[in-house]
């Protein structure tokens, strides 16, 4: 192109600033396979970054929506688990203004109902004993 200008001002005095190819016609067969081939993978690269992008949004969705529910879980134990401690305190509370009687048809009420869900219970006098019990030692400081 630059030749053709050069030649236009140096043949005719004409200075072409400006040109643009509209139609171009590829003569040579072999050129004409090398380019479509070309095009084809360029089409080909865009489409996987096209789908590669779409994989990294989904990922970050789902992270998202995984942060999400762990926090709405952990947000609802914790709920759960003030419940239970205002519960035991209520009950335990409770339990200490009862007479001794109380105290021990309410141990025994709760070791059956233990029993009966199929859990482990031990008895002990205090918590000194249990600790005897499975061995451990009182580290004295």
């Amino acid at each position: 192109m630059v030749l053709f200008k050069e030649e236009m001002f140096d043949t005719c005095g004409v200075e072409v600033i400006n040109m643009a190819v509209e139609d171009a016609r590829i003569v040579d067969q072999e050129l004409a396979k090398a380019l479509a081939a070309a095009a084809v993978a360029n089409s080909a690269l865009e489409k996987q970054n096209i789908e590669s992008e779409i994989v990294q949004v989904k990922a970050a969705a789902d992270a998202k929506v995984a942060t999400i529910e762990a926090e709405g879980k952990a947000s609802a134990m914790k709920v759960i688990s003030r419940a239970e401690a205002d519960r035991i305190k209520t009950v335990s509370d409770a339990l200490e203004a009862a007479c001794p009687t109380a105290q021990q048809n309410e141990t025994i009420r709760t070791s059956g109902q233990a029993l009966s869900d199929k859990s482990t219970v031990v008895l002990s006098q205090d918590m000194s004993a249990l600790a005897g019990t499975f061995g451990f030692r009182k580290h004295i400081s």
